[in-house]
């Protein structure tokens, strides 16, 4: 009981994203906060669980946090962080406001091994619009972690077997009318019988043949029924797609 409830509540956890304090070029700090926050509600609302940069300075002390952000080597640096705060990934934002405008290249580094697992480049002429660019970055960017690995197998759909019970129905009605004949052709008999025991033997063999007749009918009956039911009632072929992730495992596709 104890592990199904453990393979329950790691099923249902979202990927979590590390999403540290952007890198930006002439672009006030509260704004840049602004825009974090907001791409942060819009991962949330594609699936994703994220720590913000609050949340981070909140976890790690800050001599962890000048020692991870210090870094020479950045993409290992950004997975150290990663893992240190138990997340999946992590985000990286570079803003900078140029001719009037802004440019951003937004990131998601794996965890794992520090590789690009997506990567977003974002253009506005405005404020405005470079808040609606954000949010349209947001499923991009989730889409590798909430995606299938490459290799996963789909979960096996229940339509996929409906035609090995209707083949075991159909060969169960074929074997029944078969008793059937049999015991017929055996009843047919009793007319030539030449004693009381020979007409004995013959009726026995003919009731002998109407019961197998008779349960090889039902269970081929109740057989083809069950595979139908599968093919009209089924779920569609692979409905579930399952992945593993650093917080245990996910499900997606069509329910």
């Amino acid at each position: 009981m104890l592990s199904l409830l453990l393979a329950v509540t790691l099923a249902a956890a979202s990927p979590k994203v590390a999403s540290p304090e952007w890198n930006v070029v002439d672009v006030k700090p509260e704004l840049a906060r602004f825009y974090a926050d907001n791409l942060a509600q819009a991962l949330r609302q594609a699936g994703l669980e994220v720590m913000t940069a609050q949340d981070i300075s909140t976890l790690l002390s800050a001599e962890r946090q000048r020692q991870l952000t210090g870094c020479a080597a950045e993409k290992s640096c950004l997975a150290e962080l990663a893992n240190a705060l138990g997340c999946d990934a992590t985000l990286t934002v570079s803003l900078a406001r140029l001719d009037g405008g802004f440019r951003g290249l937004l990131k998601v580094l794996s965890s794992r091994d520090g590789h690009v697992l997506s990567a977003v480049k974002v253009d506005a002429r405005s404020e405005r619009e470079l808040l609606d660019a954000l949010d349209r970055a947001a499923p991009e960017l989730a889409r590798p972690l909430l995606a299938p690995r490459r290799g996963s197998e789909p979960a096996p759909s229940a339509r996929r077997g409906w035609w090995l019970p209707s083949l075991l129905g159909v060969a169960g009605l074929g074997g029944g009318a078969a008793m059937f004949v049999l015991a017929g052709t055996r009843y047919g008999q009793l007319v030539d019988a030449t004693s009381l025991g020979d007409a004995r033997l013959v009726s026995g063999q003919g009731l002998t043949f109407q019961t197998a007749a008779w349960v090889s009918t039902s269970v081929g009956a109740a057989a083809l029924l069950a595979g139908l039911g599968l093919l009209v009632f089924g779920e569609p072929e692979a409905p579930v797609a399952v992945s593993l992730t650093g917080n245990g495992v996910v499900f997606s596709g069509a329910w």
